[in-house]
């Protein structure tokens, strides 16, 4: 877990990096047309070279907002980084706690009923929730006719109480919604990206024009001028 926390974190310090280096490294592109009454004049300015719309959908896929931030468009990023960062923190604490409250079950499976297994397995665990003692669990198989599904008497196990089982139960309970909702923040982490990628393609794609008109006594100027 502690793992896999400072491998994303490490992700967010890069991308931030590339972000802050690829905007020192470029400008912005601006080309204007200007128009008089008297003449018509065509400039083009260059302040350096164009953002690679790429790169930015490139960013936004790996930490949502970083693409933003490379455009300039800083708020918007902020926003997305904000929201990504949070979904991170809670998918990973959903994780650590659902894993902690499942081995808090099992090891109080342990002490009341005396269940163990070598490896996690779902249906083993679900049986000692649902069955007092392996030997009833074991006798519903063979009235089901499934006696490969029995449990040999090493993974057997018998509860001191049914208030046992139902605290064992509630823990495990517990786990799961974690588990569950650590799922769905995982989902919106995915949503995250895509509606970032989204935005940064739907922006590049679209040239800003911004009109500009003045008026004087001698002519009339009328400029248009346009960047990413």
């Amino acid at each position: 877990m502690k793992r896999s926390s400072l491998t994303i974190f490490f992700i967010i310090f890069i991308c931030l990096l590339t972000v802050k280096n690829a905007r020192c490294s470029e400008g912005e592109t601006d080309t204007a047309l200007t128009t008089t009454t008297d003449s018509l004049d065509l400039t083009t300015h260059v302040q350096g070279p164009q953002k690679s719309a790429a790169l930015a959908m490139a960013l936004s896929l790996i930490l949502p907002g970083s693409g933003h931030e490379y455009l300039g468009r800083s708020q918007s990023g902020f926003n997305y980084i904000t929201t990504d960062v949070a979904l991170i923190f809670s998918y990973f604490l959903c994780a650590h706690y659902s894993q902690k409250l499942a081995l808090d079950a099992d090891g109080y499976a342990w002490i009341h009923s005396g269940a163990q297994a070598s490896t996690y397995n779902t249906s083993y665990w679900s049986a000692v929730g649902s069955f007092l003692d392996v030997q009833d669990y074991n006798m519903v198989m063979n009235l089901n006719r499934t006696p490969g599904l029995e449990y040999s008497a090493s993974q057997g196990w018998n509860w001191d109480s049914p208030a046992s089982q139902s605290t064992f139960n509630s823990i495990l309970s517990s786990s799961h919604r974690l588990q569950v909702i650590g799922d769905f923040v995982l989902g919106g982490m995915i949503i995250d990206r895509a509606l970032a990628f989204i935005d940064v393609r739907a922006y590049t794609r679209n040239l800003r024009i911004r009109p500009q008109i003045s008026f004087s006594p001698q002519s009339l100027d009328f400029a248009l001028a346009g960047s990413f």
